[in-house]
């Protein structure tokens, strides 16, 4: 995991050691964190909208999971992904704080998504079908 500031990450990995009784590795840069990691999880607190997660560090059969209310991933992470999942369709394209709304507006993205969560979860479409498949699920329209 990374954090801006060494103390909270340290105190932080610590913590979540102790807690998953599984070895947490504070890393002093993004790249590092990010890099070969099979689960990718952006949980920053931006003032403004930040690209700190380069897409090119994402391995092919990652799941993402962008979090933070300012985006810090690239707009081109959308491009790599085999799919895409929202909580809500509706809240995520649109309005000031649509997670989407940026890559709607550039074209990258249009209601052709591979499914909005319910639907996978309810079984009416496939969830992750294969290891190489590299998906991406943006729950921050709700």
């Amino acid at each position: 995991m990374h954090s801006r500031r060494e103390e909270s990450r340290s105190s932080f990995a610590d913590r979540l050691s102790r807690d998953l009784g599984k070895e947490v590795v504070a890393t002093a840069d993004w790249k590092s964190c990010i890099e070969g990691a099979d689960i990718v999880v952006e949980a920053s607190r931006l003032d403004k909208p930040t690209p700190m997660l380069k897409t090119e560090w994402i391995k092919k059969g990652a799941f993402v999971v962008p979090y933070g209310a300012m985006s810090a991933i690239e707009l081109s992470v959308t491009d790599i992904m085999s799919k895409l999942v929202v909580d809500d369709w509706g809240q995520c394209k649109g309005g000031k704080f649509g997670s989407l709304r940026v890559h709607v507006e550039a074209g990258k993205l249009s209601e052709t998504l591979h499914a909005e969560l319910g639907q996978i979860v309810a079984g009416l479409k496939p969830g992750r079908q294969s290891d190489a498949e590299t998906n991406l699920l943006w729950h921050r329209g709700l």
